[in-house]
């Protein structure tokens, strides 16, 4: 439900065709909004970027990597890869060193 009313939500739909279609700031998403939602709009093909595997998609996700960048759109898919969404996005805006350093404070290890 949440979703369905962000996406009838005209602030946001231009908020997010500004970030998108203007190249201004980056869009992250994650689960069925990647699907559902940036697919949608045609802002993603939803068998490219990481996405929700859901029953929509017959074939599923082609790619395996977890978080996939597409332009100023990167995308996960889902909460149990948040951590590594979050950390691609602090290495992003704050560098390598600091995003290693906060993936070890919190006990981390890519891949578990």
């Amino acid at each position: 439900r949440a979703m369905e009313r962000l996406m009838h939500d005209d602030s946001f739909l231009a908020l997010l065709q500004t970030h998108v279609e203007k190249r201004q700031g980056l869009v992250a998403a994650m689960g069925a909004f990647c699907v559902h939602g940036l697919s949608s709009l045609k802002y993603i093909d939803p068998l490219g970027p990481t996405c929700y595997p859901t029953g929509d998609l017959k074939d599923g996700p082609t790619k395996t990597t977890v978080v996939m960048r597409e332009g100023n759109i990167w995308t996960a898919p889902g909460l149990g890869t948040a951590t590594e969404l979050a950390l691609t996005l602090g290495e992003h805006f704050y560098g390598y060193r600091e995003a290693r350093r906060v993936a070890k404070s919190i006990g981390y290890v890519p891949g578990d």
